[in-house]
C-alpha cells in the first residue's frame, strides 16, 4: 500500500460508490501509514496547548452539546502507557460523549500530507472541489450521532475512514421518504421508529465509506469509535460572494466598515444579492481602494487551491536565524502565484505574500525568484546556500518555512 492506502483507491470508491453518489463500504483499504490511533493521540496531546484552535471543537455530553466555556476541561493528553479505551474512561468515566475535532489537520499538521495526498488522487478523478475539504475527527461512545437524522447541505459527498476499537453503522435515507415519513426536513431525534426502512452499512477498522450527497443520515457507534470523516465540500455563488466579501473585512479591518447586510443569504433574491454587490463595490472605490471583489473571489479560490483544499492555515512555526541547507516543498502542496504589471502574488497553504515587481526587477532578481518558485513546486531538493545570498529569496524562503509550507527536515539529515 502507498502510504498506506490501497494502490487503486480512489477507482475504485469512485466505480463502487457510483461517482460518489450511492454508499459503499471499502473493506481493509488502509493501514496506519494513512491514519492510526498514534495520529489520534498527537491530535489530543495537542489540544489543550492550540487555543486559537478551540472554536473547531464540539463536545456532546449525553444527548446534549456541552457549553464552549466547559470544553477546555475536557481537553485531557494521553497518559504515558494509555489507549484510547483508557483515556476515555479517565476523562468521561461511564459517561456517553461525542467529541467532534473540525479541521483536525490543525493539530497535527503530520495528518494533513497524507489526508491532502489521497484527496489529490480523487480531485483528479471528480475535480476540486468548489468549497474545499474538511477533516474531521469524531471519537466517542454516543450510540446514535447526538444531532439526530440529519442531511448536510453543502457537502458533495463524505469519505469515513474507521479506526475503531468498535464498529460504526451508518442509516440513509431517500430525502422524499424522509419528509414523508417524518413530515418534515429538520432533524429527527427518533432513529429507531425509522430505523427499518433505512439502508444500513457497517464499517469497522482499516475500512472506509462513501457517504453522498443529499441523504438524510445517522451513524451508531458500537462501544467506543474512532473516525476520520473527510468532506468535499460544494459552494454557491453566494457563498462564494460571501466569503469574498469576509475576505476582504478581514484584510482591511481597520481601513473599512462593510455592512453586515451587504452579505448575500439564502433569504435574499437575486435582485437584492446584485443591489449588494454594487453597494460593496460602491464602497471600495470610495476608500480608494485598488482592490475588488472580484480580486477577493480570485483570493479566495487560490489561498484554498494553495492549502490543497483545506480551510485552514496551519499554525505559524519559529525557526532558526538561518534557512536550512537543502528545503523541500510539503508535497502534495503547491505554490500558486498571480503576476500583474506591479507585483507578484504568492499563495502558500492559506496565506499571501507579496512582492514588488518593480523592486525585484531593479535588483535583477525576477528571473530567479520565478525558476525558484518553480523549482519548489516540482518536489525536488532545493539547496539554499547559493539562493539565500539574495535577500528577497530569502525572505520569501523564511515566510515558507514559518508557513509550514517547507520541509526544514531534508536540510538537517
Amino acid at each position: 500500500m502507498a502510504l498506506g492506502l490501497h494502490h487503486d483507491l480512489p477507482t475504485i470508491l469512485r466505480e463502487k460508490s457510483d461517482n460518489f453518489t450511492r454508499p459503499f463500504v471499502f473493506k481493509s483499504c488502509f493501514d496506519d501509514e494513512f491514519i492510526s490511533l498514534s495520529d489520534v493521540y498527537q491530535v489530543l496531546n495537542n489540544l489543550p496547548s492550540k487555543t486559537l484552535y478551540h472554536k473547531n471543537i464540539r463536545l456532546y455530553l449525553g444527548p446534549g452539546l456541552a457549553p464552549r466555556e466547559s470544553v477546555s476541561h475536557y481537553l485531557k493528553p494521553i497518559l504515558d502507557g494509555e489507549g484510547i479505551e483508557e483515556w476515555s474512561s479517565r476523562v468521561f468515566g461511564s459517561y456517553p460523549f461525542g467529541l467532534i475535532i473540525n479541521n483536525c489537520q490543525l493539530f497535527h499538521d503530520p495528518l494533513s500530507r497524507r489526508i491532502a495526498t489521497l484527496c489529490d488522487q480523487i480531485y483528479r478523478l471528480v475535480g476540486f472541489p468548489p468549497g474545499g475539504i474538511q477533516a474531521a475527527l469524531f471519537i466517542g461512545n454516543y450510540g446514535y450521532t447526538p444531532f439526530g437524522v440529519h442531511r448536510d447541505r453543502d457537502e458533495r459527498f463524505i469519505i469515513h475512514a474507521h479506526l475503531g476499537p468498535g464498529t460504526k453503522t451508518m442509516t440513509l435515507w431517500d430525502p422524499k421518504y424522509f419528509r414523508k415519513t417524518t413530515g418534515s426536513t429538520a432533524s429527527f431525534f427518533d432513529p429507531d421508529s425509522i430505523s427499518a426502512s433505512g439502508t444500513h452499512s457497517e464499517f469497522g477498522p482499516g475500512d472506509m465509506y462513501v457517504l453522498p450527497a443529499d441523504f438524510y443520515h445517522i451513524g451508531h457507534t458500537n462501544g467506543l469509535s474512532v473516525g476520520l470523516a473527510i468532506a468535499f465540500v460544494g459552494l454557491s455563488n453566494r457563498q462564494l460572494l460571501s466569503r469574498a466579501l469576509e475576505l476582504i473585512r478581514y484584510n482591511f479591518r481597520f481601513s473599512i466598515n462593510l455592512e453586515s447586510e451587504w452579505f448575500p443569504s439564502e433569504k435574499k433574491c437575486l435582485r437584492e444579492i446584485t443591489a449588494s454587490l454594487f453597494k460593496s463595490e460602491n464602497y471600495l472605490q470610495s476608500k480608494n481602494m485598488d482592490y475588488k471583489l472580484s480580486d477577493a473571489v480570485i483570493d479566495y479560490q487560490m489561498l484554498l487551491r494553495s492549502n490543497h483544499g483545506f480551510r485552514g492555515a496551519p499554525e505559524e512555526i519559529r525557526i532558526n536565524e538561518s534557512v536550512p541547507t537543502i528545503v523541500q516543498i510539503k508535497a502534495p502542496f503547491r505554490l500558486y502565484w498571480i503576476k500583474n504589471t506591479r507585483s507578484l502574488r504568492i499563495y502558500a497553504r492559506q496565506r499571501i505574500y507579496d512582492l514588488s515587481l518593480s523592486e525585484i526587477r531593479s535588483l535583477g532578481e525576477e528571473n530567479l525568484m520565478f525558476e525558484i518558485l518553480e523549482h519548489l513546486n516540482s518536489g525536488r531538493p532545493l539547496e539554499t546556500a547559493r539562493a539565500c545570498q539574495i535577500r528577497s529569496v530569502y525572505q520569501l524562503l523564511s515566510s515558507l518555512l514559518q508557513w509550514q509550507v517547507l520541509d526544514p527536515e531534508v536540510g538537517l539529515a
